[in-house]
């Protein structure tokens, strides 16, 4: 765990918490026939198993580790607005 991570971990524990803004990471809201029509954005953080995830809200929704390291500026945001 980085740093943040624990911070984060010290002042939320296990719970899921919600940003107060959300943040796009996905722009797919242009108009054409090949866009899907809207964007995807992390909406919360969690620490599970351990390891920090976030939630992206989009098509392909879920929780997913931040070690897939597809949006490392992003959560970085994230972890900011947090602590």
């Amino acid at each position: 765990m980085t740093t943040k991570e624990k911070q984060f971990f010290e002042k939320y524990g296990n719970n899921e918490i919600k940003l107060s803004k959300r943040i796009c990471v996905i722009k797919d809201d242009y108009p054409c026939s090949h866009c899907s029509g809207s964007n995807g954005y992390i909406t919360k953080l969690r620490i599970h198993d351990d390891k920090l995830e976030y939630y992206l809200d989009w098509w392909s929704y879920g929780w997913n580790p931040v070690t897939d390291h597809k949006y490392d500026e992003a959560i970085e945001q994230a972890l900011n607005m947090l602590l």
